[in-house]
């Protein structure tokens, strides 16, 4: 059985979280129907006459709002994919669980074989040779102890 849902995304301003140089943060609301709701710093922030509430964008007219409208497109981006995941996957579908696949926290537990090759393909390449050639003797003896 197919359900639909009703995905909703606005970015908006925290506006009881003043920091001291006098911007607020904005946050991004993931509505999922009418029932599912969950809030999202985008680690942006802005001053509240720079923010337009119709778009819910930061106004064109200041320095850097292009680069921050650009930061929240690639946010509602990456909302959206999370959402399409969900569903193609047949998941229930709820804004926790669109929140955590955009985060990257709705993975699941990785096993002493998925770190050690995970380390060895992204930070073997940062540690000097003799480290290196150590890491992969206790591979190797982890590989035959455990037979994986």
């Amino acid at each position: 059985m197919i359900t639909s849902h009703t995905l909703n995304v606005h970015f908006w301003l925290k506006k009881n979280s003043v920091r001291k140089d006098g911007t607020l943060p904005i946050y991004v609301r993931i509505s999922i129907g009418s029932t599912s709701r969950v809030d999202l710093s985008t680690k942006q922030n802005v001053l509240e006459k720079n923010w337009c509430d119709k778009s819910s964008r930061v106004v064109k007219r200041i320095k850097d709002a292009r680069r921050t409208n650009d930061e929240l497109d690639t946010i509602y981006s990456k909302i959206k994919i999370a959402y399409r995941e969900l569903r193609n996957e047949g998941v229930p579908i709820s804004a926790k669980a669109v929140k955590l696949r955009c985060t990257g926290k709705d993975k699941p537990v990785s096993t002493i074989k998925d770190l050690i090759q995970f380390h060895t393909e992204n930070d073997l390449k940062k540690i000097s040779s003799w480290n290196s050639k150590e890491l992969r003797c206790h591979r190797e003896i982890y590989f035959t102890i455990y037979k994986v």
